[in-house]
């Protein structure tokens, strides 16, 4: 064996099958949106909510990291949440093309967005004590 069997093998792949250039472009743009240093906050089991029924539309997610939560839900284009525990933040709403909605929490971590374009987003929130964390991509 030779140090090129790994390369010629990987080069035989990619010839017989191609990552689609649209797939490259979006990693490509994903990986350019990355904030480092960021705590990343990982999906979580979401609590039904109380009083809503199995036909509601909208979607209930949860995001985890060690010492913060958040929960949001999607219903559409909207999407409404909290940051716990509760503390006054900037929230962003980040789509894999660059753009960004900038809001903010109230006292009790609540934030909303309105009339999202479909896609992919991420939401990063800077908290009073300078740090970030940021929630995965989820899909709009």
């Amino acid at each position: 064996m030779t140090d090129d069997v790994p390369r010629d093998a990987a080069d035989a792949l990619r010839a017989l099958d191609p990552v689609p250039d649209p797939v490259l472009a979006a990693a490509r743009a994903a990986y350019a949106r990355r904030l480092p240093g960021a705590l990343l906050a990982e999906p979580a089991e979401a609590s039904p909510l109380p009083g809503v029924r199995a036909a509601d539309t909208a979607r209930r997610l949860a995001f985890a990291a060690p010492d913060v939560a958040i929960e949001i839900e999607v219903l559409d284009r909207d999407l409404a949440g909290r940051l716990l525990p509760a503390a006054p933040a900037r929230v962003t709403a980040r789509r894999a093309d660059g753009a960004t909605h900038p809001g903010r929490t109230d006292d009790a971590g609540r934030f909303a967005f309105t009339d999202l374009a479909p896609g992919p987003l991420s939401l990063a929130f800077e908290r009073p004590d300078g740090s970030t964390v940021v929630t995965s991509w989820i899909r709009i």
